[in-house]
């Protein structure tokens, strides 16, 4: 592989990349953008470092407040009753609430080879095998 095509794409990684989820799609951004750091950091000087390093649950929290607020940036074929939700921090935050999804979502804002700048799909899929 050659070492230019480790380049991440800079806009992807700020502006997301949509991603389907079953019959979900979501806009996630990365981690390493500065739109997601600004919001942990944002979060996390609302507690002392020390309780933050202490309590698992709390460092969560604050994790996945920033997630809603600078990660999951849009979804599509999200519905509740029947009714498509819309995309409000309430419903990313409801979104979040589940497990599963919130750990598939930070799975995919981790995973550098999702914000490789020209790589088509299938080189995607390829670099992700271990």
């Amino acid at each position: 592989m050659e070492l230019n095509e480790l380049k991440t794409d800079g806009d992807a990684r700020e502006s997301g990349v949509w991603m389907d989820y079953g019959e979900a799609r979501f806009l996630i951004v990365g981690f390493s953008s500065e739109r997601y750091k600004k919001a942990l950091q944002k979060e996390a000087r609302r507690h002392s470092p020390h309780k933050l390093k202490k309590d698992f649950a709390l460092a969560e929290t604050v994790a996945t407040e920033a997630m809603a607020k600078a990660c999951l940036v849009d979804f599509e074929g999200v519905t509740q009753d029947g009714v498509p939700l819309e995309n409000t921090l309430e419903n990313r935050r409801a979104i979040l609430a589940h497990e599963p999804v919130r750990e598939w979502i930070a799975e995919q804002a981790g995973d550098y080879a999702n914000y490789l700048a020209n790589q088509e799909e299938e080189e995607v899929e390829e670099l992700k095998k271990p």
